[in-house]
């Protein structure tokens, strides 16, 4: 989602990871907050961010690797396209039905 949005105030803050301590299946999460510096420039392009010790670095050590590069493009293809729920028409009806 930061890169989607340009968030260039993420990556060396305003994170956490988390998971759930009793489900041995269970996947490691990051939480986004703070994000507001996303209104002051559409055009930031943070795709490249490499923050030592933070999800970018990880995001950008996995790109070498075949596998995740597939699995990422693929949950791109999933929220972002065909209906996905961060099309604009998905997205906008998410934040109206919240809002309501």
């Amino acid at each position: 989602m930061n890169y989607y949005i340009g968030n260039s105030d993420w990556a060396h803050q305003n994170w956490y990871a988390s998971y759930h301590r009793t489900d041995s299946g269970g996947r490691w999460r990051y939480h986004s907050w703070d994000a507001e510096k996303v209104l002051t420039n559409l055009r930031d392009d943070v795709t490249n961010r490499n923050n030592a010790l933070s999800p970018t670095q990880l995001h950008q050590r996995m790109k070498t690797h075949p596998e995740y590069v597939l699995k990422f493009a693929d949950h791109v293809q999933e929220h972002f396209y065909n209906g996905g729920p961060m099309t604009p028409e998905a997205a906008a009806k998410l934040y109206k039905d919240r809002s309501d």
